[in-house]
């Protein structure tokens, strides 16, 4: 006679104490313990360690959940120290796998993660992660379910670690083609960004609304070499921004911010919006038609000669990044004929556009093997991912 599996809530089979805030220390001493913080759950070394007594202490057996910050509901095991004040310790007062249960709350984190209190820190709701029910059956079945799905997940995690190389291999290629094409050769000129533009100027400083007729273009719609008409900020009226208005053609250049993103570059192309305009940590160069296509120069902005620039500025930045109209207008280019740019640039995008296919390829098989990995976790907690038979008597 079969025996049916007991359903448990996570309040009958774990415990929950709240990390604490203790004293820390940089460096680890003869009677410290290490601190345990967020980037411990995901598998990094600790940073940080205590000799401080209060803190709440977790051994290897305890499963550790981000309970308060964008990270609630993220989970880790099999750790010892001191838990962080923005964790919860998680403690099996039952006969029960650890790992189980981990796996259980990671299936879980989307629902933890999204359904969160307090408008300024997010925080996990302590009655919903209580009252989950997880199926409990024998210690030895769980053995085996955690042990199917860690041999799934080596085969899935090898999958994704050759689709990421493949990713990497995409972009490498991408730098040397644009490396390549900037190559100085006999009968180009050397030009500064100055001399072959009409207009370099910042944008508008002026505060935008949620609402208006007139959209202004940030960092953030600078994407994939693109402008992204979402997440926009307006102004009503053209008070201010008359001589702001982006036409065809436009190249955008982000000056600041991050080391990875200064230096993103989208052409102004249109819009179904009757007047655009950009903010003022972008840049608008305005190119001379008859000296340098819009696409040329992008290209040149996104190549390994520029990013030489930007590794310049991170070893001299110790806050933002920035590149500013003064260092911008300086850049030196190859400049051929307009001929000869124009096939240069028709080139770039037909092997850029065969590399964007590849990618696009790689991303929804990664998006794939994501979506496995849910229907892995959900087939063990449905008891569908292995088949055990328990016994009565």
């Amino acid at each position: 006679m079969t025996q049916q599996t007991p359903i448990k809530s996570i309040g009958e089979i774990l415990d929950i104490a709240k990390g604490k805030k203790v004293k820390i220390l940089n460096s680890r001493t003869k009677n410290s313990v290490p601190y345990l913080l967020i980037d411990t759950l995901r598998g990094k070394e600790p940073e940080f360690f205590t000799e401080d007594k209060r803190y709440t202490e977790a051994n290897e057996n305890d499963i550790l959940m981000v309970f308060d910050g964008a990270n609630s509901g993220l989970v880790g095991s099999g750790l010892n120290g001191a838990v962080g004040s923005t964790i919860g310790r998680l403690r099996p007062k039952k006969d029960i796998y650890s790992k189980y249960i981990t796996y259980f709350l990671s299936y879980n984190f989307s629902s933890l993660n999204q359904d969160v209190k307090g408008s300024a820190i997010p925080h996990v709701k302590p009655k919903k992660l209580l009252d989950l029910k997880i199926r409990y059956p024998l210690i030895s079945e769980q053995s085996l379910i955690v042990q199917e799905i860690e041999t799934q997940f080596t085969r899935l995690d090898a999958a994704v670690k050759s689709l990421k190389a493949v990713k990497q291999k995409l972009e490498i290629y991408r730098k040397a083609v644009l490396k390549k094409t900037f190559e100085k050769k006999e009968g180009w000129e050397e030009k500064k960004i100055k001399e072959i533009s009409e207009l370099i100027e910042y944008g508008t400083s002026k505060k935008a609304e949620v609402t208006g007729k007139i959209p202004v273009i940030r960092m953030g719609n600078l994407q994939g070499g693109k402008i992204i008409f979402n997440n926009l900020k307006f102004y009503s009226s053209l008070k201010d921004i008359e001589n702001l208005i982006l036409q065809k053609g436009d190249l955008l250049f982000n000056r600041t911010n991050s080391y990875e993103l200064v230096g993103k570059t989208s052409i102004f192309n249109g819009s179904d919006f009757e007047k655009v305009t950009f903010a003022s940590y972008l840049i608008r160069i305005k190119v001379k038609n008859r000296e340098v296509l819009p696409g040329y120069l992008n290209y040149f902005l996104n190549s390994p000669y520029v990013e030489i620039l930007k590794k310049d500025l991170k070893s001299q930045q110790v806050g933002q990044a920035n590149i500013n109209g003064t260092k911008l207008k300086n850049i030196s280019l190859p400049v051929p004929s307009i001929q000869e740019q124009s096939l240069i640039v028709s080139s770039i995008e037909s092997k850029f556009s065969v590399i964007d296919k590849v990618e696009q390829v790689v991303e929804e098989s990664l998006k794939k093997a994501e979506k496995l990995r849910k229907s892995i976790l959900k087939a063990a907690f449905e008891g569908k991912l292995v088949k055990v038979v328990n016994e009565n008597g």
